[in-house]
């Protein structure tokens, strides 16, 4: 009965899953926006835990419970006592594997259905083509982690001391033995899935910016991976996608080494926590500082697993991965030091003026062409009513709101482009980089006299 009602009830949140499924998409979130990106983030981060408790670590007692309640996220059917009603680990396998496989395939049939159906297309509650792509997306996009994770699981052996090897998550079914083989052909189907939903969104990351303009229809199809996002990080969530297969493949490669396997998850995460704050893609501020807050965490966590976890099977690599990360932090450190060194040198030598493209990262936009575009800005403002002037601030994110001010306190102090009677009233939290430069100058000035015959024939000059 139990089996029944869940299945049921599996096909009642697929459809209000439809249902409620919004597929516009606005660059300010919203407080409904942001409690489904918060529980999005929740999911994500039981999902990483679910996924470290499968590492061969003593936990402590109340510790591993907790663990054990994350793998549920991760659908480890033994934490929910399934074994005890399965004839064997290939049927609990197939059954984690069928939910990807069944789901993905049961969201467009419905779709399907229901155009068959008179009284959904007279109330023209029919599924739309797009938005039914979207719903099927959203389901694999929150799970992406659990699906590379289960595509992964018949991939991890570990080492018996008699010298067989067992699957790390189903102790005992043997490696290389028939329900093995059975197993992994079912983790290649689950991997195929995750890869072709990766290739898929990648695609449709890269023709974003083009269906915008041309074909926005076509972005509803893809509601679930840009909706969170600012419009300027759209793409952020196929980072959040390969860090999923990251976080297991660690697993794969060394089941025998939980030291390894913790150091090469700390560096995936690691990197993703650098990136996540270099670009802040999430809409809302607070979301940014809960997703760095819940990543530091987890990386905390996982300096705790490394210190409980016996280091003397993996000292050896762990001692080459240490003596490298010490090198490379002092190389990087000293690369930046003569590269800063040759460009000073450079620039004295040949009295360059402009920066190289390697302190700022890329080329800087010409400042003409921006002050031409500020210039078509005033006059494009100066032909919109009021009305149509409160709508347009409320279209603006709230970190380009945000950006979109600092640049107007930049134009008004550095270019001191405000007028004079304004300058103490409208005064930001900002130094005003000119009047400085200036300051500096006039003090030079007034230590040194003679150098103020060689100022006036410059500023006759200019």
């Amino acid at each position: 009965v139990t089996w029944f009602v869940a299945i049921v009830a599996a096909f009642v949140l697929m459809i209000a899953a439809y249902y409620g499924t919004d597929p516009r998409y606005r660059a300010r979130a919203t407080v409904k926006e942001c409690m489904s990106i918060g529980t999005d983030l929740m999911l994500a981060f039981v999902q990483n835990l679910g996924i470290l408790s499968a590492v061969q670590v003593p936990w402590p007692g109340e510790l591993r419970v907790l663990f054990e309640f994350s793998s549920i996220f991760v659908l480890n059917l033994k934490a929910m006592g399934f074994n005890c009603a399965s004839h064997g680990d290939m049927q609990q396998y197939v059954l984690c594997a069928g939910v990807f496989l069944a789901v993905t395939g049961t969201l467009p049939t419905l779709g399907a259905l229901s155009h068959f159906l008179p009284s959904l297309k007279r109330r023209d509650l029919s599924w739309n083509f797009y938005k039914t792509i979207c719903v099927t997306g959203k389901f694999l996009q929150s799970g992406f982690t659990t699906l590379c994770n289960i595509g992964m699981v018949p991939f991890m052996c570990f080492l018996h001391p008699n010298g067989t090897h067992s699957i790390l998550k189903y102790p005992n079914t043997f490696c290389n033995s028939s329900e093995h083989w059975a197993m992994q052909i079912g983790g290649t189907v689950v991997l195929l899935l995750a890869m072709t939903h990766f290739i898929v969104c990648a695609w449709a990351c890269h023709q974003a910016p083009v269906w915008s303009r041309s074909t926005p229809h076509r972005l509803v199809g893809i509601g679930f991976l840009l909706a969170n996002y600012r419009p300027s990080t759209w793409w952020f969530g196929l980072t959040l996608l390969i860090r999923g297969p990251l976080l297991s493949f660690p697993a794969v490669v060394a089941t025998n080494s939980p030291g390894i396997n913790l150091t090469m998850m700390f560096f995936v995460l690691q990197i993703s926590f650098a990136l996540q704050l270099y670009f802040l893609p999430w809409k809302a501020p607070i979301l940014n500082i809960v997703d760095a807050t819940a990543t530091s965490l987890f990386l905390m966590l996982l300096a705790i697993s490394l210190h409980l976890e016996d280091a003397n099977r993996s000292l050896v690599v762990l001692e080459l991965v240490g003596v490298g990360v010490y090198y490379v932090s002092i190389g990087v450190i000293a690369c930046v030091w003569f590269v800063s060194l040759a460009l000073l040198a450079w620039q004295r030598c040949f009295a360059a003026r402009r920066e190289p493209k390697i302190v700022n990262l890329g080329a800087l936009p010409d400042a003409n062409d921006v002050l031409s575009a500020i210039e078509l800005v005033t006059m494009s403002l100066a032909q919109k009513t009021d009305k149509q002037k409160e709508k347009m601030s409320f279209e603006i994110s709230a970190y380009d709101l945000r950006i979109v001010g600092q640049a107007l306190d930049i134009l008004f102090d550095d270019c001191e482009l405000r007028p004079v009677s304004q300058s103490a009233a409208g005064a930001t939290a900002r130094l005003a980089a000119k009047r400085m430069s200036q300051m500096t100058r006039r003090s030079i000035t007034y230590l040194r006299p003679s150098l103020q015959k060689e100022l006036e024939e410059e500023a006759q000059e200019v």
